[in-house]
């Protein structure tokens, strides 16, 4: 790959057409650059859905390089939804752990720390959803990520709250 193939392809999320923004964002997906990660999180704010799911999605290839920003983006919401960016660190998974529960200890924001609080949630709830369907019962042969005790009486509470709205 073209060190400046990344760059081009970064220049058309700015394209006027949707479909070539749309195949853009798909693109860098599978390229699983880190120098992306920046644009794809702007490319949630795209009025396109197909756009906007596209970034998801491909934030979600990129994997564990995208957790912080996506974090940051968490925080500053600027036209972004908590689903978006909570969908996308759903995704991305045991990666996300360790950044969210920091994020959530260092915040004094209750909403923010409600909504870190439904995010670690689902992650634990897919890893251990996807152990049973594989099968792993057995000790050592998969592992939930480890979330803090503190967070189960979060997470009860985050639960029961309307305000935080993160659905994935």
């Amino acid at each position: 790959m073209l060190m400046d193939e990344v760059e081009t392809l970064i220049g058309k999320l700015k394209s006027q057409d949707a479909h070539v923004r749309k195949e853009t964002v798909e693109a860098l997906g599978w390229l699983k650059d880190a120098r992306a990660v920046e644009p794809l999180i702007a490319a949630l704010k795209d009025e396109d859905r197909y756009v906007y799911t596209g970034a998801a999605w491909a934030l979600g290839k990129i994997g564990e390089p995208a957790v912080e920003p996506l974090i940051k983006a968490l925080k500053d919401l600027d036209g972004l939804t908590p689903e978006v960016v909570g969908n996308v660190l759903v995704r991305i998974g045991e990666p996300s752990v360790g950044p969210l529960v920091e994020a959530s200890k260092k915040t004094g924001n209750e909403h923010l720390r409600g909504t870190i609080a439904k995010i670690l949630w689902y992650i634990d709830r897919n890893a251990k959803r996807i152990g049973h369907d594989f099968g792993c019962k057995e000790k050592g042969v998969f592992r939930a990520p480890k979330i803090p005790d503190e967070f189960r009486n979060v997470f009860q509470k985050a639960m029961l709250d309307k305000a935080v709205k993160v659905r994935v």
